[in-house]
């Protein structure tokens, strides 16, 4: 069974959503995705929504 979003997604106080996934840190603004390694967890911020769960079904979380 896959796992809920909601698991991964929480909005920070400027209202981005974050998702955050193992391993890595990316950062998605816009239209811009910026992967930086630090070796902790893959974080996605975005303030859409849907390119947020798109991201998350690509990766096959959800």
């Amino acid at each position: 069974m896959k796992n809920d979003w909601r698991e991964y997604l929480r909005k920070d106080p400027n209202g981005y959503y974050v998702a955050k996934i193992d391993k890595k840190y990316a950062y998605i603004v816009d239209d811009s995705f910026e992967k930086i390694d630090l070796g902790t967890h893959l974080l996605i911020r975005t303030k859409s929504r849907r390119k947020i769960m798109k991201i998350l079904r690509k990766i096959g979380l959800i």
